[in-house]
């Protein structure tokens, strides 16, 4: 399974309104929770199950990397549920 759907806003934290903060929370991991639970029952049944998730890369300015780390920290909370639940 892929999960490939992503945004991010490269800005500050002070420059990230709650709308932006929403928008990058649910599209990068509210989609990949729903995708991933839709195909759980698969991935459960699957001798070689694998999940794919495929972000942004990260901007090596600090400024902009808090908004964009707690969303990916987040995402990678949502695939270690995700690779339990397979085990």
């Amino acid at each position: 399974m892929i999960n490939n759907a992503s945004t991010h806003w490269p800005k500050t934290v002070a420059e990230t309104d709650r709308r932006r903060y929403d928008k990058m929370m649910g599209v990068n991991v509210k989609g990949a929770y729903i995708v991933t639970t839709a195909c759980m029952p698969w991935l459960v049944k699957s001798q070689n199950a694998h999940v794919l998730t495929i972000a942004p890369a990260a901007l090596p300015d600090h400024g902009w990397l808090a908004p964009h780390a707690c969303c990916e920290f987040t995402l990678h909370l949502v695939l270690v549920w995700a690779i339990r639940v397979m085990s």
